[in-house]
């Protein structure tokens, strides 16, 4: 079983407070924004976790097949699970479970300090609004990846293959994570991905670094 929180529908977004930006992957074909440098890596789950029955709410980034984590600039901030707000975070990186995400970002170091994998979702609590019924809660189930991963983009790279981060987990939170060297399948997939003006032979190799496990 996963962590259960009750979550109003409003506040979902508390996990990642502010109006930190979220940053998607970049879409089959599409161009790099001028200034932005491409990150190129993966996530895997140690055991695989396969996702059950979710409703629709509003993330900024859906929750389907995908792992949101909250990023800072540095490790000033602590992660505190037990707090209304856990962390603060600066950006947040909507990463694919399955296969390669492709982010553009402003160069620079970054570090992953809190991911969160939604297992199942459901709506809760039915309340009577102008006498019509409905739903303001969403009970959610998450896998919590609480680790410090250091990434670091270079300026003068066009993009930077990260690897590929594998979280073992026991179903509620993240026991421990190692980063996994797929350069060479990386570089086909990023051929394949047919983004104007770059080429995998331009791809750097700057894996990811545990700052803590």
């Amino acid at each position: 079983m996963s962590v259960k929180r009750f979550i109003v529908a409003m506040l979902v977004l508390v996990m990642f407070s502010g109006c930190a930006p979220f940053q998607h992957s970049l879409k089959e074909g599409e161009a790099l924004p001028d200034g932005k440098v491409l990150l190129v890596g993966a996530v895997v789950l140690d055991p695989p976790l396969e996702q059950g029955e979710m409703i629709h709410y509003d993330v900024r980034g859906a929750s389907r097949g995908v792992v949101r984590f909250g990023v800072t600039k540095d490790l000033s901030q602590k992660v505190d699970m037990k707090a209304t707000i856990p962390l603060s975070s600066d950006e947040v990186f909507i990463m694919n479970l399955k296969g390669i995400s492709y982010i553009p970002l402003t160069p620079g170091t970054r570090y992953l300090r809190l991911g969160i994998m939604d297992e199942s979702s459901h709506a809760s609590m039915p309340v009577v609004i102008g006498g019509k019924s409905g739903f303001r809660g969403i009970d959610v189930q998450s896998l919590y990846l609480v680790k410090d991963i250091k990434v670091d983009l270079p300026s003068n790279a066009k993009a930077v293959y990260i690897g590929t981060l594998v979280f073992q987990h026991d179903g509620k939170q993240a026991t421990g994570v190692r980063v996994r060297d797929d350069f060479k399948q990386a570089t086909k997939d990023l051929a394949a991905k047919h983004i104007p003006g770059l080429t995998a032979e331009g791809m750097v190799r700057k894996l990811a670094q545990i700052v803590k496990n």
